[in-house]
């Protein structure tokens, strides 16, 4: 039986991923670094996965499945780039903690 959520006590803002992942605070350049690369693999594994529902036929691209199917492969991609974009600052920061970009 699923949990019941209290709306009283829901904070929506926390539904989005930018708002809700945080960086742990003993994390440094060399982890951020890890984490991007991780996920930039996940990425176009999840776009070349995208690209196979859909095939040519007569020079019209044409999708093979249903749209929820790849409608929930163009969201995981967007959460993986957003999750990247939180820890890319981190990712080029020096050992002197100075960001070498900001967002």
């Amino acid at each position: 039986m699923p949990k019941q959520i209290n709306s009283k006590n829901l904070e929506l803002s926390l539904g989005l991923v930018n708002n809700f992942f945080v960086i742990h605070p003993n994390a440094n350049s060399a982890n951020a670094k890890d984490i991007v690369e991780n996920l930039l693999d996940q990425s176009m594994s999840l776009v070349l996965a995208t690209w196979s529902c859909f095939e040519n036929q007569d020079g019209q691209v044409v999708n093979k499945f249903n749209n929820d199917l790849i409608a929930n492969l163009l969201l995981d991609i967007k959460v993986k780039l957003q999750l990247i974009e939180k820890a890319l600052p981190l990712a080029f920061e020096d050992s002197q903690n100075k960001k070498a970009v900001t967002l």
